[in-house]
């Protein structure tokens, strides 16, 4: 037989060894994270500065210049 039928009652697992291998399976969650922040904070600057762009830009043809 190429398989063991028996169950795996007697087998367990320990905590700490299921957490360093989901910890080693993706290591790079935090840098996705950091990323998704910066890109989220980039474009938000982006909106504000173009916001303000137009504010200036209004605001020189109301005063004629």
């Amino acid at each position: 037989m190429l398989f063991d039928e028996r169950p795996m009652e007697n087998e367990q697992v320990d905590q700490e060894e299921v957490w360093s291998a989901i910890r080693y399976l993706g290591p790079d969650e935090r840098d996705k994270d950091r990323e998704a922040k910066a890109a989220t904070i980039i474009a938000v600057l982006a909106l504000l500065l173009m916001m303000c762009a137009v504010w200036v830009v209004l605001w020189l043809r109301v005063q004629g210049l």
